[in-house]
């Protein structure tokens, strides 16, 4: 199936980056618990990692910090890791592939080698179209927009 087609599904959402680092400098961004958490949520919010194993099966649990000092937890779980390329993630699990007791999504992330360092991909699934609406209605687009661009400042300094 072309990439097209797959941007053409209702449930998905999309964003792209090319962030001037190397694929290896972005992924350790993603599997560096101390990195993650200066780029996973657009600022003031805070992220805290509350635990993390970053290989299949492994647990991605997160403390979001709101600026008036609300933390809203969340649990899931990494379905593929292969190194410098791709992270598959998804809240439907936990740690274990345990199932979870609701979920809301599954992110894809790809990188690829670029003319000018990595090629940034995150396709985002949902299983229906109002919660893919309702993603958007959160501030998907300009959330994931500002913390891509967090990821490049962070990588690009490295």
């Amino acid at each position: 199936m072309s990439n097209d087609n797959l941007k053409s599904d209702p449930r998905d959402l999309y964003i792209s980056k090319v962030i001037k680092a190397s694929p290896a400098t972005v992924w350790r961004c993603w599997a560096e618990e101390d990195l993650l958490e200066k780029w996973w949520t657009p600022k003031p919010v805070i992220t805290k990692i509350s635990q993390m194993k970053f290989a299949p099966g492994g647990v991605f649990g997160t403390d979001i910090v709101m600026p008036n000092g609300d933390v809203h937890p969340s649990v899931g779980c990494f379905l593929e890791v292969k190194e410098h390329e791709r992270i598959v993630f998804t809240d439907a699990l936990s740690g274990g592939f345990r199932p979870t007791k609701r979920s809301f999504m599954t992110g894809i992330i790809e990188l690829k080698a670029h003319d000018e360092g990595c090629l940034y991909s995150a396709r985002i699934l949902h299983s229906s179209e109002e919660d893919a609406h309702r993603h958007k209605e959160m501030g998907f687009d300009e959330g994931w927009t500002t913390t891509c661009a967090q990821l490049a400042e962070l990588a690009e300094g490295l």
